[in-house]
């Protein structure tokens, strides 16, 4: 198994960096911002995104991507679209656009909440756009290091993990932190917890997962999985599925963190997210690979090779997954037999997972592009595209 040294943790680092650049096309400087992912969720019509360009919206899918919401006002964004630039100034109110945002937002009691490198988390009022919190509040931050990750939100807490090797629950509702005090790892902590009744479960680069009691934060057991675990872990069935660098897809006891299996070891890293469908389990690679075991012992069902990494998790859609890459590609994928079918060649990078809403599929790029594919037409199943193309 893959141990990294400290030096290796900054050649990771590098690596993790290079991708970010080469994927948005953009050289950055040491005063320059962060560009982000644009991610998206979708409910009821509405399309709720983080742009590549610092700003969030909520666009009508019914009214072909109109903007129902804009955070903060139109000419604020960072310049040029999808590079890390320095930021015009702020609109009337004062807001300036966010730092970059790679985890997905999370819709939770007529909010929009999501997190940002600019070490804080925010959330927006649905309807409105209105940013009803900022946490931490001030520049005396308990949170010191960037949110890479995205947000788990349950009975109006959010939790999260962050670069300052810690892990967090927020009261959504007060403002205030649950616990007395963030767990800490030992390293970055970049993926997505799962919970459930009892417990928080995440991985760190320190190479654990950790199950934390929900209610106090301590600690009720950690599993060393021998190499760093970048993404979210995934709760189903008593068992929580995790990829490493090392290449190969765990199952751990969900109650003790004992491992169940070990699945072969395949070509790429595993980052995304994994995801558990009626006895399977389906996760992308960072070598151009789409996996499904079997999630009683982990023996591969099928792998398809796809055209670009897959950094994201996929999704479910109908019987199929859909899996997007960083060539731009959408594919469709059958979940029984592996078969794949090219849905979209979109113009820029996806490095974030797709959304589903109604039949309607949803991807956004790292230019800061979002697309609406209706995947049943033949030929061109966009829909729309916002912004819309200049004429």
């Amino acid at each position: 198994m893959i141990k990294v040294t400290k030096r290796g943790r900054f050649a990771l680092l590098a690596a993790l960096v290079l991708i970010s650049i080469m994927a948005t096309g953009c050289y950055g400087q040491a005063s320059m911002q962060n560009p982000g992912w644009t991610a998206l969720t979708a409910s009821d019509g509405v399309v709720y995104a983080a742009l590549s360009t610092g700003q969030v919206t909520a666009l009508s899918s019914q009214e072909g991507g109109a903007e129902i919401w804009l955070y903060p006002a139109a000419g604020t964004q960072k310049s040029p679209v999808g590079c890390g630039l320095p930021l015009s100034p702020k609109d009337d109110s004062g807001e300036s656009p966010l730092d970059a945002v790679y985890g997905l937002p999370v819709l939770s009691d007529g909010q929009l909440v999501l997190a940002s490198y600019d070490h804080h988390l925010y959330a927006f009022d649905r309807e409105t756009g209105d940013r009803t919190l900022t946490y931490p509040a001030t520049e005396s931050a308990l949170v010191d290091g960037p949110v890479i990750g995205g947000v788990t939100v349950d009975a109006d807490v959010a939790y999260f993990g962050c670069s300052d090797h810690k892990v967090y629950a927020l009261d959504l509702t007060s403002s205030d932190l649950v616990w007395d005090a963030p767990f800490e790892t030992g390293d970055w902590v970049w993926g997505t917890p799962s919970v459930d009744d009892a417990r928080v479960y995440i991985g760190s680069m320190d190479h654990s997962v950790y199950a934390l009691d929900r209610a106090d934060g301590t600690l009720v057991w950690s599993r060393d999985m021998g190499a760093s675990v970048l993404g979210g872990v995934t709760l189903a069935e008593g068992k929580l599925f995790v990829g490493t660098i090392d290449r190969h897809l765990y199952a751990l006891d969900a109650d003790s963190g004992e491992q169940v299996w070990q699945s072969e070891q395949y070509e790429g890293w595993l980052w995304g997210t994994p995801l558990e469908v009626d006895g399977r389990v389906f996760f992308g690679s960072l070598d151009g690979m789409v996996h499904a075991v079997d999630a009683t012992d982990g023996s591969t069902i099928w792998s398809q090779a796809v055209d670009g990494a897959v950094r994201a998790g996929v999704v479910a859609y109908n019987d199929a997954v859909l899996a997007a890459t960083d060539s731009g590609k959408v594919y469709v994928i059958g979940m029984e037999a592996g078969d794949s079918e090219e849905a979209l060649a979109a113009d820029g990078q996806i490095l974030s997972s797709p959304a589903v809403d109604g039949g309607t599929v949803y991807v956004g790029t790292a230019e800061g592009k979002v697309y609406a594919l209706d995947l049943s037409r033949r030929g061109d199943p966009t829909l729309w595209v916002y912004p819309p193309d200049k004429k």
